[in-house]
């Protein structure tokens, strides 16, 4: 199909043209006998797509909604009998937006990280989806100046690199968020002769103590300076034996809320001299209670004294990918309201557990859990494709981009 853009395009031009390939378009710069004139307008409001059996109008608020908008006009125009159907009839396509920021996390951490040019695509297939935000979630998987062995032989990114995504990512419409660890999950960062000093269990900092800041500053630093967002996700999830292992021998059993929130503030100084504005997965808080390890139990309840100790400046990152009730999610939503900080919700795809994706799964939980967003006014929602233990399930083949987990990077030394 031939386009000729006209009006108000020319902030869109290289993402127009990225998705040229993606939508077999062909856009030229001056009317044509044999083009379809298409007018794109800026303006606060709804995402609308319009036909009037001789040219389009795609009207749009940001960069996203147009490119949403553009996937909407094209599959509408190639619906039936196009070439005689468009020239006696018309059509009008409205949405609006539900949610401020709707999202996608990718987990580039496992043995399975995906190249810049697969994320790449990724990102092309999330701007015809209507996204404007994705999370990286490196634990390793970026270099750190002064520290050879972080993500040593992991496939980790450059700073170039990832530059090279904020920048795509930026004209498509999407912001980038670095999604890094600052207490656990860090197994592999961890393993070394640098960290010994540093490491309280085989995955988790050893708190309290100043060289575990000074490698924490140097991690954000450079997790942080690629992209031009000034968020960050600096994780705290599943951190469960948290000053249980050296910190114990060294310092005796100590309240972990109050450990939790003592490293937070320490982390906090140095997002807040950085420039940054942090958020925390939210689990800890409610899993370091006496009933730890369960998943948002619905009887649990933070206690006062450590709901006021919770810093503030920062956002929670609620993440549950196992109920099916709508009332659940709302009673949690709630909880987390309580706490007064905004909230994120993040859910998953379910790319995880297995040879293949649980669909069946992923739509029973995310439904609900959507639909509970919505009644409790949380506008901030991303979709987590985790890759667990070896991202062996084609996950990105299904409904993002084709050969996102196949097309992988070596190793760099």
């Amino acid at each position: 199909m031939k386009i000729h853009c006209s009006g108000d395009d020319s902030s869109l031009f290289k993402g127009i043209h990225r998705l040229a390939s993606r939508l077999d378009l062909h856009f030229i710069t001056e009317s044509h006998v044999d083009a379809t004139t298409l007018t794109w307008e800026k303006r606060e409001g709804p995402i609308e797509v319009e036909w009037n059996g001789q040219s389009g109008i795609i009207r749009y608020e940001k960069t996203h909604h147009a490119f949403r908008a553009l996937g909407l006009w094209v599959e509408k125009m190639r619906s039936g009998n196009a070439d005689i159907e468009l020239q006696q009839h018309s059509f009008t396509i409205c949405e609006t937006p539900q949610f401020q920021s709707v999202g996608t996390l990718f987990d580039v951490s496992r043995n399975a990280v995906p190249t810049v040019k697969s994320i790449q695509n990724a990102l092309v297939t999330m701007s015809l989806m209507g996204m404007n935000q994705v999370m990286l979630y490196t634990e390793d998987t970026y270099e750190i100046k002064g520290y050879p062995y972080f993500g040593y032989m992991r496939g980790r990114y450059s700073h170039e690199e990832l530059r090279e995504i904020d920048d795509w990512a930026y004209e498509m419409g999407i912001e980038v968020i670095p999604c890094i660890q600052t207490l656990a999950h860090l197994t592999e960062a961890l393993k070394w002769k640098y960290a010994a000093e540093i490491r309280d269990t085989s995955d988790i900092l050893l708190v309290k103590k100043e060289e575990t800041y000074t490698f924490i500053e140097n991690m954000i630093r450079s997790a942080s300076s690629p992209f031009r967002s000034r968020r960050i996700h600096i994780g705290m999830d599943e951190a469960h034996q948290l000053g249980l292992g050296q910190f114990l021998k060294d310092n005796g059993y100590q309240n972990r809320f109050k450990l939790m929130n003592e490293h937070l503030q320490r982390v906090l100084g140095i997002t807040e001299r950085l420039g940054l504005s942090p958020m925390i997965w939210s689990d800890m808080y409610f899993h370091l209670g006496p009933r730890n390890g369960e998943h948002y139990n619905v009887d649990e309840v933070i206690p006062e004294e450590v709901i006021k100790d919770i810093p503030e400046g920062i956002s929670l990152v609620y993440w549950d990918y196992y109920h099916t009730e709508q009332s659940f999610y709302e009673s949690s939503i709630q909880k987390h309201l309580s706490i007064g900080r905004p909230i994120i919700f993040a859910g998953g795809v379910w790319t995880w557990n297995g040879l293949a994706p649980n669909v069946g799964k992923m739509i029973s939980t995310t439904i609900p859990a959507l639909q509970a967003c919505k009644a409790m006014g949380v506008q901030e929602v991303v979709a987590t494709m985790w890759g667990d233990n070896g991202a062996e399930t084609p996950g990105c083949q299904h409904g993002m981009a084709s050969s996102f987990t196949l097309n992988t990077r070596m190793p760099t030394p």
